[in-house]
């Protein structure tokens, strides 16, 4: 589950939810999916198919992903850059995010925020 924010100068801070799955391939790549709506005068949703890429053991994540973003005033291609660290708790885990989404043809945006997760 993830909690946050996306901001462009057109929106500030708009109240961002979502969900994600990571299926890990390698100990180095991890494929899956990312689905958020910002909600607010943004009111927009994202769907993301993803590589989680993870250069160490312990350390931070980089996100690289592709979709789609939809909204009332628009249907737009999304790209996206980002990095997190996932801190663990047993089973579960809490990840401070910062991601950069591309979108073609409209303004682009920083989403943050905090995913709480677990592993099976």
């Amino acid at each position: 589950m993830f909690l946050g924010g996306t901001d462009n100068s057109e929106f500030s801070a708009a109240p961002t939810g979502g969900i994600d799955y990571e299926y890990r391939v390698t100990d180095l790549l991890g494929v899956g999916v990312v689905a958020e709506h910002a909600g607010g005068s943004y009111d927009a949703t994202t769907l993301l198919a993803v590589a989680d890429l993870h250069p160490m053991r312990r350390g931070p994540i980089f996100q690289l992903g592709l979709g789609a973003e939809t909204s009332d005033q628009h249907d737009v291609f999304v790209a996206r850059v980002g990095v997190l660290f996932e801190f663990e708790f047993d089973a579960f885990t809490v990840s401070p995010q910062l991601h950069w989404d591309y979108h073609d043809g409209i303004e682009n945006a920083f989403v943050f925020g905090l995913a709480f997760g677990f592993a099976f």
